[in-house]
């Protein structure tokens, strides 16, 4: 079979489409995230990640070693309810390649993926584009596949909400089209047009490794809002209904 990075023909291993850190600040005690499905009244519960036959052995090595230092740096810095308060937080510091090319492989992931999860990802001419700059490990300038986020905070502890994990799904944010995923109590939004913010370019990714990100109460989407409460609170009992048992 043909690795959908590396373009050979060999064994392909069962690849992670969105990381598994992404999973882990997630799982709860009984190692369960929320997984919301735009196409689900329900917001399902999931055990462990979504999974492919995509990579190679190689290619599985190459990206995984994005995905350690990304997990390394970012994850470390979470932020605390104080910070929270704020209507903005600045992140300086940030490995601009790694961050960079780490959150393109995911979109990148999600692109070439066949399973249901991911099939309205459709990035045409970017999905070469995308393969070539992660496999030579050369990320994109600042205003190309620009990359911004909000922190998702639960009003109820007044922290990030680690709880969900969403796939890519297209999306429109200030008027332009992009893909929108959710994971470590962030909303990240990917765009493939060039320069979307031109009028505020703080709140994109820079390349001097600065990320603005405003902080939205993630319980103003309600269907979220009563699933999240009602799962915390009923130890289990949520994941039988909203498998339709």
């Amino acid at each position: 079979m043909v690795c959908k990075l590396c373009l050979q023909d060999r064994p392909l291993r069962r690849s992670h489409v969105i990381p598994e850190f992404a999973f882990t600040s997630s799982y709860d005690e009984k190692h369960r995230a929320l997984a919301p499905d735009k196409d689900k009244e329900s917001v399902p519960l999931i055990q462990k990640g979504w999974r492919e036959r995509l990579l190679c052995e190689e290619c599985e090595q190459h990206i995984g070693r994005l995905e350690r230092r990304f997990a390394a740096s970012w994850l470390m810095r979470d932020v605390d309810a104080g910070d929270l308060r704020r209507g903005t937080i600045e992140i300086r510091d940030i490995d601009y390649s790694t961050f960079k090319l780490l959150h393109l492989s995911i979109l990148w992931r999600a692109g070439v993926a066949s399973s249901r999860p991911f099939e309205s990802v459709n990035l045409g001419t970017h999905e070469g584009v995308l393969r070539r700059a992660i496999l030579t490990l050369q990320a994109p300038p600042a205003n190309q596949y620009a990359i911004c986020a909000f922190v998702l905070r639960n009003s109820d502890s007044g922290l990030p909400e680690h709880a969900i994990v969403m796939p890519p799904t297209p999306d429109i944010l200030a008027g332009v089209d992009c893909f929108n995923t959710m994971f470590s109590g962030r909303s990240w939004y990917y765009f493939l047009s060039q320069d979307p913010f031109v009028r505020n370019p703080r709140f994109r990714l820079s390349d001097a490794g600065t990320l603005w990100m405003p902080i939205v109460d993630f319980t103003n989407v309600e269907k979220l809002r009563d699933f999240v409460r009602k799962w915390k609170r009923d130890d289990g009992n949520v994941a039988s209904r909203s498998a339709g048992t």
